[in-house]
C-alpha cells in the first residue's frame, strides 16, 4: 500500500439519517478505487456520542484535523448537511482537492472516448 492517498470521507452523520453501514459502503469502494478512505463519521462514533454535547465539538474538531493531513476529501450522499459545508469549505481554504464520489467514481472507470463503429 506504498503511497495510496488519504481521502476524507464527507458523509452526513447517522443522526443526519445516514446509516453507518452506508458510510462503511462509501469506504470500501474507495478503497476498491485505490484510496485510503479515512472516515470520521465511523471512527469517532465507536466512542463518542453525538448526544453529549462536549463529545459532538470534539468529534467535529477532530475529524477537522484528520481532513487536514488529507490529500482529497470525497462528498458522498446527495444532501449536504451543516457540518459538511464546513468541511468541504475547509478542504478548499487549504487546496484539497473536493469531489463526489459519483465523480470519482466515474473518472476512475473512465477508459477514454467511445469511437464510432463504422
Amino acid at each position: 500500500m506504498k503511497n495510496k492517498v488519504f481521502a476524507y470521507v464527507c458523509a452526513p452523520f447517522e443522526k443526519d439519517g445516514f446509516p453507518v453501514r452506508e458510510t462503511q459502503e462509501y469506504s470500501q469502494s474507495l478503497f476498491r478505487l485505490g484510496y485510503i478512505p479515512i472516515c470520521p463519521n465511523v471512527m469517532f462514533a465507536a466512542f463518542l456520542s453525538n448526544t453529549v454535547p462536549s463529545q459532538k465539538q470534539a468529534r467535529q474538531d477532530m475529524s477537522l484535523e484528520v481532513l487536514r493531513r488529507c490529500r482529497i476529501l470525497v462528498v458522498c450522499g446527495n444532501n449536504i448537511t451543516e457540518e459538511m459545508t464546513q468541511e468541504i469549505l475547509l478542504a478548499e481554504r487549504l487546496g484539497i482537492v473536493t469531489v463526489t464520489f459519483d465523480g470519482l467514481k466515474e473518472v476512475s472507470e473512465y477508459t477514454g472516448p467511445k469511437t464510432p463503429r463504422g
